[in-house]
């Protein structure tokens, strides 16, 4: 007889969240997993499973960071204008990075991509831009559940 565990009991087992546990189920990425009223249970045996999501959070090299909005007024446009006054060639570096202004990120990244700062700031006028900055910062899984969940629907 197989023995059965909640979606809950799985997420803590596996150090990921309940949401993520329900969305490896609806995709049948566990094997033998039941609906139980409106719960999925899943065999106590059960491996989890490896993710599959693609990582675009990682670097492995310089060059493939870019803006992931577009924002209106933003500096892409002026990034050449913007680099060439840039310190880099006079002997001088830059250690810390400060955008009071950060919009869609456009000269940030591009500064990423060349750059290895110490310390790198970001702000902007529009308090829900910077909470996603915030959210990807600190917990950019959870909020690819809740896209996922939002695609799926």
């Amino acid at each position: 007889m197989i023995q059965y565990m909640s979606a809950r009991e799985a997420a803590e087992k596996w150090n990921i969240s309940q949401r993520r546990v329900s969305i490896l189920c609806s995709e049948c990425r566990i094997p033998d997993v039941a609906m139980l009223g409106n719960m999925w249970i899943i065999p106590r045996n059960a491996e989890k499973p490896v993710d599959a999501r693609m990582k675009r959070n990682v670097i492995t090299e310089k060059g493939n960071t870019h803006p992931f909005v577009k924002w209106a007024g933003g500096k892409g446009q002026l990034l050449d204008v913007l680099k060439a006054n840039l310190p880099d060639g006079m002997g001088m570096t830059i250690t810390k990075y400060a955008e009071p202004f950060v919009g869609g990120g456009a000269l940030l990244f591009a500064l990423l991509n060349e750059y290895s700062f110490d310390e790198v700031y970001i702000n902007d006028n529009n308090k829900e831009l910077i909470n996603v900055y915030s959210i990807i910062k600190d917990d950019c899984a959870a909020l690819l559940d809740e896209l996922q969940v939002l695609q799926d629907s």
